[in-house]
């Protein structure tokens, strides 16, 4: 196992080795990572690499940290014939390169429990609801961060359309609403 935590995305794969994949040149199979900003735009281009190379994602986290901040940790597990092109990533997963799969699943069934039965217990009804917590605030604030920047260019560098993080990322707003999340922004 590697883990990276703490760095930018760009450092990330650089000291996984760019274009090369020197985590399994040292037989890793697994990765760590939690690069210390999270915003879409840095995340997509992160989890293109891991595609592109045969990792495979298989959870992701968020945690708080202080002053507001929210991290997205991210496992990958190294699967043999699991590499991805760049074209096929493209195609139909525009969403999942934005936005972690994992935690929107669980969101959505923690979202979708609460409309029709109680949590099966106390503890992962807290864990539940903390993680909703944190995922309504992470999408509420990069939604917010495009609107008061005006920051038209937030797509350049992650290698995506324009607009494609600001067109997911309200879509995601909008699901998270009609589940019945309590977006407070």
């Amino acid at each position: 196992t590697v883990c990276i935590l703490g760095m930018g995305m760009h450092s990330i794969v650089k000291i996984l080795g760019g274009d090369e994949d020197l985590a399994r040149a040292v037989g890793a199979h697994r990765l760590v990572l939690q690069p210390v900003d999270s915003r879409p735009h840095f995340m997509a281009p992160l989890r293109r690499w891991l595609r592109s190379r045969g990792w495979v994602i298989t959870d992701e986290d968020l945690s708080s940290g202080g002053g507001g901040r929210v991290y997205l940790t991210v496992l990958a597990e190294w699967k043999e014939g699991a590499r991805m092109p760049r074209a096929a990533q493209e195609d139909g997963e525009l969403a999942s390169l934005i936005l972690p799969p994992p935690i929107q699943r669980r969101t959505r069934a923690t979202l979708q429990s609460r409309q029709s039965a109680a949590l099966e217990s106390e503890a992962s009804g807290l864990r539940a609801a903390k993680e909703l917590e944190l995922w309504e605030s992470y999408v509420a604030l990069h939604k917010e961060w495009i609107r008061v920047a005006r920051f038209d260019a937030y797509d350049r560098g992650s290698g995506l359309p324009d607009g494609a993080i600001s067109a997911v990322l309200d879509e995601e707003f909008r699901s998270l609403k009609q589940l019945g999340a309590r977006m407070r922004y």
